[in-house]
């Protein structure tokens, strides 16, 4: 875990490259400034109380905002039972609330072919260099964006276009295609030569509370490397 020492640091450092870094730095702080935290009394605050004071200030929508904020534990969400969902595409911030239509389907499809063309090009660039130059004769196989997705798809090497191209249903591929990148972005094998990430389905919560390590970061209490 890495040690910030303000909350604009770790925001940026984590999703920097976001179009709405900008848009979460001033929500995060909004959070802070308004003890709106799990340490306060009443410190969950429903999303439409957030979007009524924070969102005139901001370029995105504020749910796409606040997801990003709880991805990487600035905000902690508070589902509460039955909490609805939305369709967020990671690298524009753009967000559906139906699964019903389809008008996430370009992006998906764009993000798989982005992908696709990122293993492709690895691949034919990928070898296998030994000290000597001779042939790698490891017994442990090589990790590749195609075996890391390979394995979180369930299925065989060979299978990964077909898996992310070919059912009929894009809920479905659209799954599979969240399931493979989380993979990749959790490996420490592999790593995405290409612009592409995350898209897939996420519960909003309709409570949020900015998180114990976000308090402690701004009142000099910093968490140290785990």
């Amino acid at each position: 875990m890495t040690a910030y020492t303000t909350l604009e640091e770790w925001i940026c450092d984590e999703n920097g490259e976001m179009p709405s870094c900008a848009d979460q730095i001033t929500t995060g702080y909004w959070f802070l400034n308004h003890n709106c935290t799990v340490n306060d009394d009443n410190g969950e605050v429903r999303t439409s109380f957030v979007r009524e004071r924070v969102e005139h200030r901001l370029d995105h929508e504020i749910r796409g905002v606040l997801g990003n904020l709880e991805e990487i534990d600035v905000l902690v969400e508070v589902p509460p039972p039955g909490a609805g969902g939305c369709i967020r595409h990671h690298r524009t911030d753009e967000v559906f609330f139906s699964p019903s239509k389809e008008e996430y389907v370009p992006y998906l499809d764009e993000e798989v072919s982005r992908f696709l063309d990122d293993m492709h090009a690895q691949e034919e660039t990928q070898t296998l260099p030994t000290p000597d130059g001779g042939v790698n004769d490891s017994s442990e196989p090589v990790k590749t964006l195609r075996s890391v997705a390979a394995n979180a798809l369930n299925d065989d090497a060979s299978s990964v276009e077909d898996e992310l191209t070919e059912p009929s249903d894009s809920f479905e591929r659209m799954l599979s295609y969240d399931d493979v990148v989380k993979a990749i972005k959790q490996s420490d094998d592999v790593s995405r030569d290409r612009d592409y990430d995350e898209m897939g389905w996420r519960n909003f919560a309709l409570k949020w509370t900015l998180s114990q390590r976000a308090v402690r970061i701004e009142r000099n209490e910093s968490l140290t490397t785990d």
